[in-house]
């Protein structure tokens, strides 16, 4: 098995109240990680995994049954995530950081 080369690059990470779900997977699969931030505001809280159970007069009970762990071993289910920079102006804070630290790696 070839081992897989690491590329060393800042990554920039958009939250909102719309991020959910499997975007707070994706968000989470980052977390812990070097020249990795996340700005905007926190997420929806939907860090889980759902099973629904479907009733013989079709009503459908949801339930969750696993909640998501990042790789820094914290557990995440049912509250909002927090990003590294609250703002309102994510993307124009995330351009920043990423040209500061583009600009560090480059030196």
């Amino acid at each position: 098995m070839k081992r897989r080369l690491r590329i060393n690059c800042p990554v920039a990470i958009l939250t909102d109240e719309a991020t959910a779900s499997s975007g707070e997977a994706v968000l989470l699969s980052f977390r812990g990680l070097d020249n990795v931030r996340v700005f905007g505001s926190p997420t929806a809280g939907y860090a889980s995994a759902n099973e629904c159970i479907i009733f013989y007069n079709g009503s459908i009970l949801a339930l969750t049954v696993s909640c998501d762990i990042a790789r820094t071993g914290e557990v995440f289910c049912d509250d909002p995530i927090v990003p590294d920079v609250e703002t309102g102006s994510p993307e124009e804070d995330a351009i920043s950081w990423l040209k500061d630290r583009s600009s560090a790696l480059l030196q």
